[in-house]
């Protein structure tokens, strides 16, 4: 640390993990040996500096992390030749610098022509429209039963654990998480019916042509963690009501 340094500043680029406790149900009987050895490791380095972190608690998760990312004392990151951020929503509002602690970021332009080019047919379906909660139920069991594998997002763990406990009762498959498709996505290419209940991963999932044809999605992440959440309650807070026009009918 040099003579410029901020001790506290010089703490919160210590702190290089984050730690997020799932409180729901009896979650934390259920830990197997490698999260308890992960928590264990991210516990020991933010220990010694929980005042450069923020502490975010819920009914059901407590979520400790950095309130700056140490990506400048980081070694494994600091120390990289190249650095490649990807991200879906990416802007020019310096949210990635916010979220990555790096400045100036470069962007790469978009390739000429990519607006000429498509992504294959898609057919939306919104059952909700006009259906209630029983019957759209019973056309999303008979879509997957016609669909053979499906991929099924929603916005929470509890959410998840609720439909695949009526998947395996209704439709009688094979039900599968993002830690097994993330270990091999073989087993459930291999089903030829299974459905994979996937919590507040709407990116990221690769599965084309056959892998999967039928994708069902039950409400909207909320966001990744309780920081994300806090921040979107604050920008509802900050938002400016609409304006009523200003034009006025004519009589």
């Amino acid at each position: 640390m040099t003579n410029n340094d901020n001790p506290v500043d010089s703490q919160k680029r210590r702190a290089t993990a984050f730690i997020r406790i799932d409180l729901s149900g009896n979650a934390a009987k259920r830990w197997t040996r490698q999260q308890c050895t992960d928590l264990r490791h991210r516990w020991s380095i933010l220990r010694d500096s929980l005042h450069a972190c923020h502490l975010y608690v819920s009914q059901r998760t407590i979520l400790i992390r950095p309130l700056i990312p140490p990506s400048d004392s980081h070694s494994p990151f600091a120390s990289a030749g190249q650095r490649l951020y990807m991200s879906a929503t990416l802007g020019a509002g310096g949210d990635l610098e916010r979220v990555t602690g790096r400045h100036p970021i470069y962007r790469i332009p978009v390739p000429v022509g990519w607006d000429k080019q498509g992504i294959g047919r898609r057919f939306f379906i919104f059952p909700k429209r006009s259906l209630d909660d029983s019957e759209a139920a019973t056309f999303t069991v008979e879509a997957i039963k016609m669909g053979g594998r499906a991929l099924y997002l929603v916005p929470d763990e509890a959410s998840a654990q609720g439909i695949r406990t009526e998947i395996a009762r209704e439709v009688q498959c094979p039900v599968f998480d993002a830690t097994q498709l993330e270990a091999s996505k073989e087993p459930f290419v291999e089903c030829e019916s299974a459905v994979a209940v996937i919590a507040n991963r709407y990116d990221g999932i690769d599965l084309k042509d056959d892998d999967c044809r039928l994708l069902l999605a039950d409400g909207l992440p909320g966001g990744a963690n309780l920081e994300d959440l806090v921040k979107q309650m604050g920008e509802e807070q900050h938002r400016e009501p609409p304006q009523p026009p200003t034009d006025q009918p004519k009589a």
